[in-house]
């Protein structure tokens, strides 16, 4: 438990005037002034408060750094002195750069940054559609699928699973200020590099999935689709809610509630696309009907109820028509499947390529074997930062490091986000002017679906000439980058 520290720092008297004053005349912009300056201390207390919450235990400060980087690098040379005042912090910190061994599964993932063991493995299970189980299983997969240049291969579920250390999408534990507070306690980062060494963790898969997700025309194709399919369900179901005005019950059950099959079981594999809505309505409207009859006498209740089940068989029926049995993104990814899964065009049958690895600038060395952790003063933004390092104060000295990015694909940092151009971004940069002449571009539906036909309608030559294009920009950040050191 993190010892809690009341702030030592003065702030003055606070003054909190009136503001309801007349900001035109000298008094009332004073008093305002003073107003603005006031709410400012008093965030600023309340932020260093906080951050004194979460500084871990007052002991961790007095342990030489010397001793903690030796925990992490030379574990089996710590005296049994040197043990005994690491432990003294009265941690799980402590515990594990002094006895890592001892450590429970529930603590190592604590100090590893991640959810408990029992989540971890359901995640895992989850994406690899119960063939692995284990983190470390998982991690070791899209490490050799990254040094094959073959991430591709894999399920944008299993890349960013390693890449969130774990996490699924809607955890929010990551943005928690106790969470992103971790490395600024002494041992806590070395604690962490120490445990993800022994896991074979290392920070060049990290980088590798976090920028694949981000950077890979053909994950952000599907991002975008997702996203635009899922704005116009949720628009679909507006409009379907609102159209409904007082139909009753009987419609919103139909409409919201999961469909069940015979056996009890929701079919959760149904399609969302909306474009049975009139089927759907039509069922609704039956099932009303015969409510009706039933209040006015006009059916008897026998008869109601062989009639209501008839309904529900056909909404049955309806939910088997429309459902499938695999998510198409569950398991890994066609080597022959067209790169824009949700495209009109016909698949290509052409075998799958990898990506070739890009050579390095020669003023770099190239990346250590996998599975050794850099000496690192501070680690946690590897855990805090799904693509390593972030704005975590250690980010700069992370990539300052000769091997703690992966190089061959990487952007310098600092480069901004418009230099940052893939050859798709390329395209559409060379396309726009002329897109939005022939009004295409109204729309984002029309303005990706043409982008994505010329970008297919390339030849091998064209698309190597806008790589080569992507690839001087990416050099030429690394030169900038250079001069500025």
């Amino acid at each position: 438990m993190a010892d809690v520290v009341e702030s030592d720092v003065d702030y003055g008297d606070e003054e909190w005037p009136d503001n309801n004053v007349d900001p035109e005349t000298s008094e009332g912009a004073a008093k305002i002034r003073r107003s603005e300056a006031a709410l400012a201390t008093n965030f600023q207390r309340e932020a260093e408060m906080r951050r004194r919450q979460f500084r871990g235990p007052t002991v961790a400060y007095d342990i030489p750094a010397s001793l903690y980087k030796k925990a992490q690098t030379q574990q089996d040379q710590l005296t049994d002195d040197e043990r005994a005042l690491l432990l003294s912090r009265g941690d799980v910190v402590g515990k594990a750069l002094a006895q890592p061994a001892s450590l429970t599964p529930a603590e190592r993932y604590e100090v590893l940054r991640r959810p408990p063991p029992d989540v971890v493995r359901a995640s895992v299970r989850r994406v690899t559609c119960g063939a692995l189980s284990e983190p470390a299983d998982l991690f070791a997969k899209v490490r050799e699928a990254n040094v094959r240049g073959q991430l591709r291969s894999l399920s944008d579920e299993e890349v960013g699973l390693v890449a969130r250390n774990f996490r699924e999408k809607d955890d929010s534990t990551p943005f928690s200020y106790e969470f992103m507070a971790w490395g600024e306690t002494p041992g806590n980062s070395e604690a962490t590099n120490l445990l993800a060494a022994k896991e074979g963790i290392d920070m060049v898969t990290f980088a590798a999935a976090g920028r694949y997700l981000l950077t890979d025309p053909d994950v952000v194709a599907r991002k975008q689709v997702g996203i635009r399919d899922e704005a116009a369900r949720n628009q679909a179901q507006r409009s379907m809610v609102a159209d409904m005005g007082s139909a009753g019950d009987t419609r919103r059950t139909i409409l919201q509630q999961p469909i069940r099959g015979e056996d009890g079981s929701a079919a959760s594999g149904m399609e969302q696309d909306w474009d049975g809505e009139q089927e759907l309505n039509a069922i609704a409207d039956r099932m009303e009907e015969l409510q009706r009859q039933r209040d006015r006498g006009d059916l008897a209740e026998e008869e109601f109820r062989q009639q209501h089940q008839d309904q529900i068989t056909i909404l049955r029926t309806y939910a088997r028509k429309r459902s499938y049995k695999e998510h198409p993104s569950a398991g890994p990814i066609s080597r022959s499947i067209h790169p824009f899964p949700h495209s009109t065009q016909a698949p290509t049958d052409a075998p799958f390529t990898p990506r070739a690895f890009k050579p390095s600038p020669a003023s770099y060395s190239p990346a250590a074997p996998a599975g050794i952790l850099p000496p690192l003063s501070t680690a946690s933004a590897l855990f805090t930062r799904p693509a390593g390092p972030g704005t975590h104060p250690g980010g700069r000295a992370l990539y300052q490091s000769n091997w703690t990015i992966d190089r061959l694909e990487s952007w310098a940092p600092g480069t901004p986000g418009n230099r940052r151009k893939g050859p798709f971004e390329l395209l559409a940069d060379d396309l726009k002017d002329q897109m939005q002449v022939e009004n295409l571009v109204h729309e984002f539906e029309d303005h990706w679906g043409e982008l994505e036909a010329r970008w297919m309608a390339l030849t091998e030559e064209e698309r190597a000439a806008y790589e080569a294009r992507s690839e001087a920009l990416r050099q030429e950040s690394w030169v900038q980058y250079d001069n500025s050191r």
